[in-house]
């Protein structure tokens, strides 16, 4: 995991680089794709977030690392990298322990909602609109058309509403 520091002295860089556990990297290049960032003001924090694309959680401010760490700085830095380490980088949407549990019940899924080619209703529109396959989506002058018809029934349903109501002007 990358910890990107900004923003820092060269001396805190070293001190930062000795506390850090194991599997953290501490950087100072701008080049490096962080997980992490650790900045000194609130002015590059909100660059960071903005211009890196990290999430907000993900970019520390900590004003302490302009200079040398006195031992106080140097004990929560620690503890923080100890937490950064523990929550890790950026995960996928999906993790391979979901994708895991899941995929069984959407194979057994598919397997039991797949149609039977052969006993497709496809030629008969009204067997295809009983069977609850989904109808593919008109397009081009079909489209056209039944958008036409749609108006027009709207426009009979709209006509006979009004016709049925002569008391009202």
């Amino acid at each position: 995991m990358i910890v990107l520091v900004t923003g820092a002295s060269d001396r805190a860089i070293g001190q930062l680089r000795a506390i850090a556990p194991r599997g953290v990297d501490i950087v100072n290049e701008p080049v490096a794709e962080a997980d992490w960032m650790i900045v000194s003001t609130a002015d590059q924090r909100v660059e960071a977030v903005r211009a890196r694309g990290l999430a907000a959680f993900r970019v520390m401010e900590c004003p302490e690392i302009a200079a040398e760490l006195d031992p106080s700085a140097a004990d929560a830095l620690r503890t923080a990298l100890v937490k950064m380490a523990a929550i890790g980088g950026p995960r996928p949407f999906l993790s391979s322990i979901g994708l895991a549990m899941v995929s069984p019940f959407v194979r057994r899924t598919a397997k039991r909602t797949r149609p039977d080619p052969a006993a497709s209703p496809s030629d008969d529109p009204e067997r295809l609109a009983q069977s609850g396959v989904p109808q593919p989506m008109p397009a081009g002058a079909r489209l056209d058309d039944l958008i036409a018809a749609s108006e027009r029934h709207r426009a009979k349903r709209a006509l006979s509403q009004i016709v049925r109501s002569p008391g009202r002007s």
